[in-house]
């Protein structure tokens, strides 16, 4: 994992953390403990997240026989609207 600054809202999980090409640099995978940050100092993080690398995302997919591709990688600075091209959604069930 490593640590974003940007913001992000519950629901955001699995969300893209793109660079300034669009390309993805990172899943969006948990926000800091606000309950926990204020008991253990008495205040409230600030864009305190956390994404895991798109190697994680792939050998995850690879695992569980999930067809995906590769994006051709953009230069333009058009982020909104080259991610609307390749986020979906991901769901997993238990079995």
């Amino acid at each position: 994992m490593f640590q974003v600054s940007a913001q992000i809202q519950p629901g955001n999980s699995g969300g893209p953390v793109l660079d300034r090409y669009g390309a993805v640099t990172g899943v969006i995978v948990a926000m800091a403990d606000a309950g926990y940050f204020a008991e253990q100092s008495g205040s409230f993080p600030q864009n305190i997240n956390f994404a895991i690398r798109p190697g994680i995302v792939q050998s995850f997919l690879d695992i569980n026989n999930i067809d995906y591709q590769f994006g051709a990688g953009e230069t333009e600075l058009r982020i909104a609207e080259i991610a609307q091209t390749f986020t979906g959604a991901l769901v997993c069930a238990s079995l």
